[in-house]
């Protein structure tokens, strides 16, 4: 990237390139190296956009991925042995995927446009030479040369769906417009294959000349022309009645063929005549032939239909040339050299480039300005950090030529492009390339990137940090931070130490939510604070947010409890205390039903919330000997259940009486009241009635009243229980 930080600042500015000098018209502007022997009778395919070129080389097995902007070779990806044939390289209508054919390993190898890697290695029938696809880039059809087949693959999954036994060396292949049937010529059965794409089967077989090779097929889709190399002629078929309606005398050894975009003339090579034959299609006759250079092999025609360009092989470097042919005088109007044995010629979509191939023994591709053409540059304004939730940006770039300029995303997960307008997806950065591919007189445009950042946009609310969402108290010094960042931040510093000590710092990526550790290490000290910073261009880094919460670990303490059944409800009297968060609620539970409540000294639950059911004595009683509850301080720490008996609580005799100033042993007292101490357990004996008190083994009473007495039992498993002893205590 361009873009500079400076004090926190980002400076933004448009990027220049700078392009080259003018380029005149029917000059080699570029020779690009590429492996060794580039072959194939096209050798060279461009993909949709005209952004680059893919060249097989035969003897490196490779191939050469060349930038059209740049002519320069920006990626060499190793495919089978021997990659090349009469189109050894096809590129599927989406201009995402390219097929190449690999004579020696009997496969095709599809390449990832994107990624510039070999993503799978179809096996095909023995010495692979031509490949189509259709119109619908969902098949590809392979002419195994050896085989007598061709080879239909399913692009989805990759796979042979289909082996179709043709005649003997099928050499070319055409699919025509409608995508419904191909035709392959087979030079050693002299005939063309009609393969129904549909049914996968040969409809027809039409015998033609002697060893034929190129076919081509008119844009009307009624007609196509197959050059046949052993007779010098030029067979056209019908495509209705698959038959030959005419047989075209041409030049000596009729190699390639092409028709011009309005369907009215096709121009063919002669290889051994050094001469271009032009067809009136529709009067079936030759009306001019064009002396070229030696050996004419490749053909092609401008979008525009006015000039066709013709490879001559020639034999050395200096009779090794293309040969510009004015379509509308029928002369040759240039004469280019290039480099030795050229054979293949491709030409951009917009018609402002040519590219030879196969400049085989020189191991390089020609490009030939097709016209006179000045240099552009793009001015593409930098786009600043943006946040997701502005969910779209409009880019700005300008080309020299005034033509328009062309956005693409580098990041589609990340940010996809419409037009002018980025749409943003996800976080990061999102990195926009802008092209001008020429035209009109003007080159193509150096390629300008841009790249930017989208950050996460701040939820609702005041800048700052909250823990727990606010909350007063936790139990756990593992907490959530709630953070509401400023617009454009890039990160957050949170802290446990107001100095952001490097030891009780961290740097965390943006988030509604984050997980931090309170510090604990500091006994005794239960408000605990956590302080944050936000990082980013044009925050105030200093600027420093906290907030507050206090840890309480510990759960409360019960001092006493009684419980007691009363009428259709149960009371538990208690006594709890937190000293750092409160004592908040207090649950009773019956083996049927817990009921929370919030905590007082005494709680009633009617015994129906605990699903218990009452008794039909007299005197109305619980059908339940004993109840749990527990509690819960404010930061929400529970007691452990404790058990109370019911019984206990409501046993109050006469015999269970003192005078003032009289004292009882405990064990006397729990003896008749019917409390035992359990094997291997103990029991305890507190109160804290003011008619009574308890001094060692010994219960005292002081003042004449009800003296109770809570009694906690412990048995050898741990298991403990709560009663309550009642005794009168009298002045007499």
């Amino acid at each position: 990237m361009l873009n500079r930080r400076v004090a926190g600042l980002l400076l933004m500015f448009s990027l220049v390139v700078t392009p080259s000098m003018t380029a005149n018209a029917d000059t080699v502007s570029a020779t690009i190296t590429v492996g060794s022997f580039p072959s194939g009778v096209s050798g060279v395919a461009i993909n949709p956009a005209g952004t680059f070129a893919y060249v097989t080389n035969r003897n490196s097995y490779s191939v050469s991925k060349i930038n059209l902007a740049t002519d320069t070779v920006v990626a060499t990806i190793t495919v089978g042995s021997f990659p090349s044939g009469v189109s050894g390289v096809a590129i599927n209508p989406a201009g995402t995927f390219a097929y190449v054919t690999n004579r020696n390993s009997y496969s095709v190898s599809k390449i990832n446009l994107a990624t510039d890697t070999v993503v799978a290695t179809i096996t095909v029938g023995n010495n692979p030479w031509g490949v189509a696809i259709n119109p619908a880039g969902t098949f590809a059809y392979v002419t195994n040369g050896s085989s007598g087949s061709v080879s239909k693959i399913n692009l989805a999954t990759d796979t042979v769906v289909a082996t179709i036994t043709v005649g003997g060396g099928p050499y070319g292949v055409a699919i025509n417009p409608a995508g419904t049937f191909a035709y392959v010529t087979t030079s050693g059965s002299d005939s063309v294959s009609k393969i129904n794409l549909a049914t996968d089967t040969v409809d027809a077989t039409i015998t033609v000349g002697n060893n034929p090779r190129g076919v081509a097929i008119n844009p009307a889709g009624t007609f196509a022309y197959v050059t046949n190399l052993g007779s010098g002629s030029v067979s056209k078929i019908n495509l209705a009645t698959d038959t030959v309606v005419a047989t075209i005398t041409v030049g000596s050894e009729p190699y390639g063929v092409a028709i011009n975009p309005a369907g009215t003339f096709a121009y063919v090579t002669n290889g051994s005549s050094g001469s271009v034959s032009k067809i009136n299609l529709a009067t079936n006759t030759v009306v001019a032939t064009i002396t070229v250079g030696i050996g004419p092999r490749g053909v092609a025609i401008n979008p525009a239909g006015t000039y066709v360009y013709v490879t001559n092989s020639g034999s050395d470097s200096v009779s090794s040339s293309v040969s510009k042919i004015n379509l509308a005088t029928d002369t040759v109007a240039a004469t280019i050299t290039v480099g030795y044995n050229p054979w293949g010629v491709a030409i951009n979509p917009a018609g402002t480039f040519a590219y030879v191939t196969i400049n085989r023994y020189s191991g390089s591709v020609s490009k030939i300005n097709l016209i006179s053409s000045e240099p552009q540059s793009i001015s593409f304004t930098a786009v600043s950090p943006q946040l997701l939730g502005a969910k779209t940006v409009a880019l700005s770039a300008t080309a020299s030529s005034a033509l328009t300029v062309a956005f693409t995303s580098e990041t589609p997960n990340v940010c996809t492009v419409t037009g002018s307008i980025v749409t943003l997806l996800m976080t990061g950065t999102c990195t926009i390339k802008s092209n001008q591919s020429g035209g009109s007189g003007w080159e193509a445009a150096p390629e300008v990137l841009r790249s930017f950042t989208i950050l996460p946009s701040p939820p609702a609310g005041e800048v700052g940090v909250s823990i727990f969402d606010g909350s007063a108290y936790t139990n756990t010094k593992a907490v959530k931070l709630n953070l509401v960042w400023p617009e454009y931040a890039t990160e957050a510093r949170i802290s446990n130490d107001g100095g952001f000590a490097a030891s009780k710092t961290k740097v965390v990526s943006l988030g509604a939510s984050v997980d931090w550790d309170l510090d604990d290490s500091v006994k005794g000290i239960y408000t605990k604070v956590v302080y944050v910073r936000f990082n980013g261009s044009g925050i105030d880094t200093t600027k420093t947010y906290s907030d507050d919460i206090i840890l309480d670990t510990a759960a409360p303490v019960v001092e006493s409890s009684s419980v007691a059944s009363s009428g259709n409800s149960v009371e538990l009297s208690l006594k709890a205390t937190d000293d750092i968060s409160g004592v908040d609620k207090v649950e009773i539970a019956s083996d049927a039903k817990t009921v929370q409540k919030d905590y007082a000294t005494k709680v009633t639950v009617p015994a129906s919330d605990l699903g218990l059911s009452v008794g039909s004595s007299a005197i109305k009683t619980l059908a339940v000997s004993t109840v749990r509850f527990r509690v819960r301080d404010a930061a929400g720490n529970w007691t452990t259940w404790q058990s109370l008996s019911l019984g206990s609580a409501s046993q109050t005799s006469s015999k269970l009486s003192l005078s003032v100033n009289s004292a009882r042993s405990t064990t006397s007292i729990l003896s008749q009241a019917g409390v035992k101490r359990p094997a291997g357990g103990s029991v305890k004996v507190t109160t804290t009635s003011k008619s009574c008190r308890v001094v060692g083994s010994r219960v005292l009473a002081t003042k004449a009243g009800t003296c109770t007495l809570q009694v906690r039992v412990t048995t050898a498993a741990k298991k403990v229980s709560l009663k309550t002893v009642r005794l009168t205590v009298s002045s007499k």
